[in-house]
């Protein structure tokens, strides 16, 4: 019986010093019956002829302007073919059995999507293994409530059918953080399965998303007002949200007591306490050069 096909979205955007890893990572997998989408979002480098490498190997498709990965990913799922869908970065990694050992874990635990651990390598090349601090296969807790306290799930480790990414699309309204809203969505329709391996290498880059913390502000205030009643029903989650909130704002370099005050009238935290004096003595830009100086 022939395997189920899963199709590989690659979303990119002037990736062409780090689109051939990812791409030999994927044509790398021991589970052989995959397309490769990649959806170009109006590269201006030499993407295009990198690709043209790849010939019959992947299906490439330009978008009309630049609209971000969120938009590309939707994409990729209108044109996929495969029963099943997974996503990868242009600049990470994958280990070469992750499709396998994913696939294995759907059909024992007859669930639509699964997740694994990931290796978060910073621009130093320092890796740190990013996984839940509960067994999220345990049905004694909600899979939701943990998502709201932290996010575990990176969009390169997520393998599922693909009627769950129609049904349930990227929000492209979102400047960071699109993962963890998307599996917060899903969580509250879906039994979310889990791989306690590391079987990515999610690499920052300079220019990474995840290195602007105003989209990272604006992308929690989002979330937060999409999730707004039940994080306000529990006193941690309501915590960890100002306090993620108020770090992110206060990371741009702006002053913020009201919200960093918010965040200290819930529980105390020395952090954001020395944070939020710093920011009534104005002193705020000299504390984020020495946090980031160490």
């Amino acid at each position: 019986m022939e395997r189920e096909k899963i199709s590989v979205i690659i979303p990119t955007y002037n990736r062409e010093n780090t689109l051939r890893r990812s791409i030999d990572s994927v044509l790398n997998q021991t589970y052989k019956n995959i397309e490769i989408i990649i959806i170009d979002d109006c590269s201006t480098d030499n993407t295009k002829k990198l690709i043209e490498e790849y010939k019959d190997k992947v299906i490439y498709y330009k978008l009309d302007k630049n609209s971000g990965a969120c938009f590309a990913r939707n994409k990729g799922v209108e044109i996929a073919t495969g029963e099943y869908i997974a996503f990868q970065d242009s600049d990470d990694e994958w280990d070469k059995e992750k499709l396998e050992k994913q696939m294995k874990v759907l059909k024992e635990t007859n669930t639509e999507i699964t997740f694994c651990t990931f290796n978060f390598v910073n621009l130093k090349g320092s890796k740190k293994v990013t996984k839940p601090s509960r067994d999220v296969n345990d049905d004694s807790f909600s899979l939701t409530k943990e998502l709201l306290i932290k996010n575990f799930i990176s969009t390169q480790t997520i393998l599922g059918k693909k009627h769950i990414f129609q049904e349930i699309p990227f929000d492209p309204e979102l400047p960071r953080l699109q993962d963890w809203d998307l599996v917060i969505r899903i969580s509250r329709l879906c039994k979310i399965s889990y791989l306690d391996e590391p079987l990515v290498n999610l690499y920052v880059q300079k220019d990474s998303i995840t290195m602007n913390n105003q989209k990272l502000y604006i992308a929690y205030n989002i979330i937060y007002k999409k999730n707004k009643k039940d994080i306000e029903n529990d006193e941690f989650i309501n915590y960890c949200f100002k306090t993620n909130i108020a770090m992110a704002l206060f990371k741009t370099g702006k002053l913020c007591r009201k919200e960093l005050k918010e965040s200290l009238q819930i529980k105390f935290n020395l952090k954001v306490f020395i944070c939020y004096i710093s920011c009534i003595t104005r002193t705020n830009k000299i504390l984020l050069k020495l946090q980031r100086s160490i």
